[in-house]
């Protein structure tokens, strides 16, 4: 991160991908190639998947945020310790 870059907090659902995650999928298996293939895969390939998973992220994100209802009504714990014992704090 550069110097005057904001920091935007915390990273979240990072991904990474190794030769095994490639050599495990069916269409892999039936090209019949080896882990160093899958090396070259996928350092030949790093910008395009990284792009696609990033476009990918944003419309997760997206339709998450539609129907997320957000973290629930916030209790103000001064307020609630003002009130007499029995009393209700909506009459």
């Amino acid at each position: 991160m550069s110097e005057n870059a904001p920091d935007l907090g915390r990273e979240y659902a990072k991904v990474s991908w190794r030769w095994g995650d490639v050599t495990d999928l069916e269409a892999w298996e039936r090209k019949n190639l080896t882990p160093d293939d899958a090396e070259l895969f996928l350092n030949q390939h790093q910008r395009i998947i990284q792009d696609r998973m990033i476009e990918t992220g944003w419309q997760v994100i997206e339709d998450l945020l539609a129907t997320w209802e957000g973290p629930g009504p916030k209790r103000n714990d001064d307020e609630s310790e003002k009130l007499p014992s029995g009393s209700r704090s909506d009459s």
